[in-house]
C-alpha cells in the first residue's frame, strides 16, 4: 500500500475536507476518504499537476517570460538613452516609441507581450483547472496581444500621418486586462506562497491606479507614473516565469516558492 505524504498548514478553516486527489510518494495520486483535520487543512500545494504535463514546456514558458520581461525593460532604456530629447521621468514609453529609435521599444514590447502569452500557456498547461483560473489565463493572453498591438500600431495622435489613433484607449484596456488577469489568477498562485497572492494584487492595483494618477500628475512626472506601473508588470512576469522554470526543473513548490 502506497504511503501518503502529508503537508499541513495551520488555518482557521473548516475541520472537514471531502474526498479529493492528493500526492503520494512517487508523484502519483490516490483517492483518500473524508478527513477530520482538527483545525488544520491540507496544503493546497499538494494538488497535483495536470496529467501529462511536459516539464520542458513549463521551463520554456518560464524562460520566455523572463526574457520577455528583460527585453521590455531593455527596449525602453535603450530608446531613452539614444534619444536626447526624452527622459525617464517626464516622457512616457510611448513618446520614445514615436521617436527616431522606436524599433528598440517596439521590439521590447513585442517580446514582453509574447512573454505574457507564454506565462498564460505555461500556467494553463500546469494547473489549468477551474473556470476562474482558465479565465485568468485567457485574459492574460489578451493582455499580451494588446501590448503587441500597442507596439506596432504606430498612431499616437502626435500630428504625424498614421492610422486611427487608438493608443490611449488601448493602453487603458491593456492595464485593466492585466489587473483583471491578476485578480483571477491570484488565488491559485497564492496556493504556492502568499507572496504571489499579495504581489498580484499590488501589481493589479498599480495598473488600476495608474490611469487616474497619470491624469492628475504634473506632466513632468508622466513618465515616472507610467514606468512605475510598467515595472510592477515586469517584476510579476519575472516572478511567474521563475515559478514555471522551477516547476519545469521538477522542484516541489510546497511552501516558500516565492
Amino acid at each position: 500500500m502506497a504511503q501518503t505524504r502529508w503537508t499541513f498548514r495551520a488555518a482557521n478553516v473548516t475541520d472537514f475536507v471531502s474526498s479529493k486527489r492528493i500526492f503520494v510518494s512517487g508523484h502519483r495520486e490516490t483517492i483518500v476518504p473524508p478527513l477530520h483535520l482538527n483545525g488544520m487543512r491540507l496544503s493546497h500545494a499538494l494538488r497535483p499537476d495536470r496529467p501529462s504535463v511536459p516539464r520542458p514546456v513549463l521551463f520554456a514558458c518560464g524562460l520566455l517570460a523572463v526574457l520577455g520581461a528583460a527585453a521590455g525593460l531593455a527596449g525602453d532604456i535603450v530608446t531613452v538613452r539614444l534619444n536626447e530629447q526624452i527622459n525617464f521621468l517626464a516622457n512616457t514609453v510611448s513618446e520614445g516609441a514615436a521617436g527616431p529609435h522606436s524599433l528598440w521599444v517596439d521590439l521590447g514590447l513585442t517580446l514582453e507581450g509574447l512573454g505574457l502569452i507564454a506565462i498564460a500557456g505555461g500556467l494553463y498547461r500546469w494547473r489549468g483547472d477551474g473556470v476562474r483560473f482558465k479565465a485568468g489565463c485567457g485574459v492574460l493572453v489578451l493582455t499580451g496581444l494588446s501590448i503587441i498591438l500597442i507596439a506596432w500600431h504606430n498612431a499616437y495622435g502626435d500630428g504625424e500621418p498614421s492610422m486611427i489613433v487608438i493608443h490611449e484607449p488601448l493602453t487603458l484596456v491593456m492595464g485593466l486586462l492585466f489587473a483583471g488577469a491578476l485578480g483571477l489568477l491570484a488565488k491559485e498562485l497564492g496556493e504556492m506562497d502568499t507572496g504571489y497572492f499579495r504581489f498580484s494584487f499590488i501589481a493589479g492595483g498599480a495598473w488600476i491606479l495608474a490611469w487616474p494618477a497619470f491624469v492628475l500628475a504634473p506632466e513632468a512626472w508622466n513618465g515616472a507614473v507610467e514606468r512605475t506601473a510598467g515595472f510592477t508588470l515586469i517584476v510579476w512576469m519575472v516572478i511567474a516565469g521563475r515559478l514555471l522554470m522551477r516547476r519545469g526543473r521538477g522542484e516541489r513548490l510546497d511552501r516558500g516558492a516565492l
